[in-house]
């Protein structure tokens, strides 16, 4: 029914779960040069897309509950480690700002509605030195929220469920007119 080297096509632009517009086009394109009928070419692509993000969801859903996995194994165990342990907020941001953006959308939905609480404040409130030298920054948090807006841009940008986030990047990534921008006219 497909050439192999329309299936090719096809399986390349699906490995990342998602198939953006201009992925669409091309291979819509290519069919209609084959004499493809674009109507089974939708069915035929939504299939192997239900498949492939139902295999990744069974593999890989649960981000937010790995992230904070990860930042739990940074905590110290014992009292005594604890007390002189002055680097897991660090370790934490870098875990943070490096952890792998979720590829499905039931998943980063959920990530992001988990994330933006903690992305709202991306300064520091006045916290005991040695106690924020353990606290994961919300600079950091805020960055892995940013990570996670371009990948929904890039692959949901039509989609509604994600236009909350959308708004919310927008409005927090406006200059806030503060005292210093009014004293410094910045």
């Amino acid at each position: 029914m497909f050439s192999e080297e329309l299936k090719e096509l096809i399986d390349i632009t699906l490995q990342d779960g998602v198939l953006t517009d201009q992925e669409r086009a091309v291979i819509v394109k290519r069919a209609q040069k084959e004499g493809i009928d674009v109507d089974e070419l939708e069915i035929y692509i939504q299939s192997l897309l239900q498949k492939r993000n139902q295999a990744v969801t069974n593999e890989t859903s649960g981000s937010w509950e790995l992230l904070q996995a990860k930042l739990e194994d940074v905590e110290p165990k014992s009292g005594f480690a604890k007390a002189f342990d002055t680097h897991s907020g660090r370790r934490k941001d870098e875990i943070i700002v490096h952890f792998p953006v979720p590829g499905t959308r039931a998943d980063l939905l959920e990530f992001l509605s988990a994330l933006q609480p903690l992305a709202k404040n991306k300064k520091r409130s006045i916290i005991e030195p040695d106690e924020m030298m353990k606290m994961a920054s919300p600079g950091a948090y805020w960055q892995l929220f940013c990570n996670c807006i371009n990948k929904a841009r890039i692959s949901f940008a039509n989609d509604p469920s994600f236009k909350f986030f959308f708004d919310f990047y927008e409005e927090e990534s406006k200059p806030k007119k503060g005292f210093f921008s009014k004293l410094f006219g910045k």
